[in-house]
């Protein structure tokens, strides 16, 4: 159940970007505060909420992402043997 949460989770997320709009998933540390400002059922429990809306500075919802600083594959994948890079350029 889960997994299916997650996923449509990252799917209304990959959604509002589409439309322009920013997400910030939020965890609910006061679960029945949560109950009370948002009115869902007892029989419901609330661990995740989602804010979707509109950005403060659209320019940084559409900027493009920063370089991450990640290795590049074959400094930190090894083939069939520890340490062993590609040797063709096959994926």
């Amino acid at each position: 159940v889960m997994l299916d949460a997650g996923q449509a989770l990252a799917y209304m997320q990959l959604m509002a970007m589409e439309l322009g709009l920013g997400t910030c998933i939020v965890k609910l540390h006061r679960p029945e505060l949560a109950r009370n400002t948002l009115g869902f059922p007892e029989a419901l429990y609330l661990n995740y909420a989602i804010a979707i809306g509109y950005p403060q500075n659209p320019a940084e919802l559409t900027s493009l992402p920063r370089h991450s600083g990640r290795q590049k594959r074959d400094e930190a994948v090894s083939f069939e043997y520890w340490g062993k890079a590609r040797v063709s350029n096959e994926p």
